[in-house]
């Protein structure tokens, strides 16, 4: 079974078209938009080839019933995600910031032992795309804790680097800051187990 981490760079819309090209059955890990229409809108259009959409709250329940079933999955997830302020374990430097990182692919990747794929959208000319696919972990379970976190965040920068045109600026990745005395308050000691 196969994590295939993304970002909201170049258009990773093109993930809805992976069942074109596997036998794999293909999950997209997302969050149900507050407005009824737009989430039904968007689940037809990403599901128009074959992707079952999973909440990211079911994540992890539809990936075991898949492992027992015997079912070989890809689960796609734009990993770049902001966490709720109540919900950060973990900062790292990105873009030369501090930021708090989401840790929920790390975590499923180690516990269920699937490797975890990075997928680079390239703008290779006008019209022209090119999808690169870089591993991260093929054996998660003995990865360190924050190594596939921290590989991911290591490529997306370099991507962003190399075209910053491609990202998606406006979905406000640094709305929390780092305040340490404010941090250790809300967070006792929370590990990645």
């Amino acid at each position: 079974d196969v994590l295939l981490v993304s970002a909201h760079y170049g258009n990773w819309e093109w993930l809805s078209l992976i069942p074109l090209f596997t036998d794999y059955k293909i999950f997209a890990v997302y969050k149900t938009l507050h407005n009824k229409y737009f989430d039904r809108m968007f689940i037809t259009l990403r599901t128009r080839y074959g992707v079952m959409p999973v909440t990211k709250e079911k994540t992890f329940r539809t990936l075991i019933e898949s492992q027992k079933s015997g079912t070989r999955v890809i689960a796609c997830i734009l990993a770049d995600q902001r966490p709720r302020w109540t919900e950060i374990q973990h900062w790292i430097r990105f873009m030369n910031q501090d930021t708090s990182v989401i840790l929920g692919p790390e975590k499923i990747a180690r516990k269920l032992n699937m490797a975890v794929v990075f997928i680079k959208h390239l703008k290779v000319r006008r019209g022209y795309y090119e999808s690169v696919f870089v591993t991260l972990a093929s054996d998660p379970a003995n990865t360190k804790p924050y190594e596939i976190t921290e590989k991911y965040y290591q490529n997306l920068e370099n991507i962003i680097r190399d075209s910053p045109a491609e990202y998606l600026w406006t979905h406000n990745r640094w709305k929390h800051t780092w305040k340490k005395d404010q941090f250790i308050k809300h967070h006792d000691s929370k590990s990645i187990s």
